[in-house]
């Protein structure tokens, strides 16, 4: 049986091509924030060490085990150092740990928004370290 009537084959096609056309670019768009947000948190997690290291200077005249509170705790502060971090009510937990001779800053985030809602189940949380050591 051969049809000779070929209306709507163009648009049917198109609908049928759309869907992941869209999820690519959506997917792409999503990969950008992520890489942008891990950006930004390992910048706020350099800050917040520079600034844990000046506070401890100031307050104790070197850095030691007992510098291990965080120096920012302005939640406007921090937003304007990474701004990408803290979109749509999310704020990344920051501490600052001492041990063995050294104090990790680390920055994590549980959860980033996404255009498409199940990657940033795939992407997971983010997480950014640096140590200061004394």
């Amino acid at each position: 049986m051969k049809l000779k009537d070929r209306r709507g084959a163009a648009a049917l096609e198109f609908a049928l091509l759309l869907w992941p056309f869209f999820a690519i670019i959506f997917a792409i768009a999503d990969l950008g924030h992520y890489m942008m947000a891990q950006s930004q948190l390992r910048t706020l997690v350099g800050e917040v060490a520079r600034a844990a290291m000046i506070s401890c200077a100031a307050n104790n005249g070197k850095l030691s085990s007992s510098c291990t509170t965080n120096p920012i705790t302005d939640r406007a502060k921090l937003s304007t150092i990474a701004p990408m971090t803290f979109v749509g009510g999310n704020a990344p937990t920051i501490t600052l740990t001492a041990s063995s001779g050294k104090i990790a800053v680390t920055a994590s985030m549980t959860s980033i928004p996404t255009f498409l809602p199940w990657w940033g189940r795939v992407a997971g949380g983010l997480t950014a370290t640096t140590n200061l050591y004394y």
